[in-house]
């Protein structure tokens, strides 16, 4: 799957099992506490500047010690170093981080003034950071959980000292036949 994220041109391309991943998540969080409980995890993949492509090669779940509610999501930035520390080391360092994702159960995949307010602490260690949304209306998100359609995604890559709280026209291709 691709997303262009028209912010700065950037294409973000999807391994098959990252969807996949975060959809098992969802699926297990809404099991656990409910349909409307968000859940999300870390992106690592690599970053290609000149190629203007962010690769999203594993999408993992929330760290240890990270809160998961209803509306809200905190992850724990302590066990999502630990996490990617050792999986920079087991791949030689082909993988990094490139971000983290989140849901928005049922309602639609955009960023909220929460996320662009996180999003802006992600980037303070200098480093650009991708935030996927994975959303819908309830109808395509109950698809997604059972297997038989897609969710809504958005995607959003933010650059160090930068304004977040801008309007965000990152868009979503996957529905046009792009992927």
């Amino acid at each position: 799957m691709r997303i262009r994220e028209e912010s700065y041109g950037y294409q973000v391309r999807f391994a098959p099992e990252t969807l996949a991943a975060m959809r098992v998540e969802a699926v297990r969080m809404a099991e656990e506490r409910g349909p409307v409980c968000e859940t999300g995890g870390l992106l690592l993949g690599q970053i290609d500047h000149s190629a203007r492509v962010v690769w999203v090669t594993e999408a993992d779940s929330l760290p240890p010690e990270s809160q998961a509610a209803a509306h809200e999501l905190t992850m724990s930035p302590r066990s999502a170093d630990a996490y990617v520390d050792k999986r920079r080391r087991q791949t030689h360092g082909l993988v990094g981080y490139v971000g983290a994702w989140h849901t928005h159960p049922g309602v639609t995949a955009e960023a909220s003034d929460l996320d662009r307010q996180a999003l802006k602490k992600l980037t303070s260690d200098g480093a650009p950071c991708l935030l996927v949304i994975v959303g819908g209306p309830v109808e395509v998100w109950e698809t997604w959980l059972d297997g038989t359609g897609r969710p809504h995604v958005h995607a959003r890559l933010a650059f160090p000292y930068e304004d977040t709280d801008a309007d965000d026209p990152a868009r979503e291709e996957g529905d046009r036949g792009d992927s």
